[in-house]
């Protein structure tokens, strides 16, 4: 099963921001030499999306587990 863990563009740009102190255009150029966030989603089993609070991270987390075991 595939995961893919991905956020709106402009929380995965604030978030590089903070964490790697580049700039914005630095952040792009990256953005733009890897796969779209769209084809990454078309290939995955689950996605999680990483945009709101850590709490609702954990709940997502928590569901999506759940609903891969219970496949299993």
């Amino acid at each position: 099963e595939d995961w893919v863990v991905d956020a709106d563009l402009e929380t995965r740009i604030s978030r590089v921001m903070s964490r790697d102190g580049i700039s914005r255009q630095a952040i792009m150029d990256r953005i733009h030499r890897q796969m779209s966030s769209e084809k990454k989603r078309e290939m995955a089993d689950f996605v999680i999306d990483n945009s709101g609070s850590l709490d609702e991270l954990h709940v997502q987390i928590d569901q999506l587990l759940e609903r891969s075991t219970d496949e299993r």
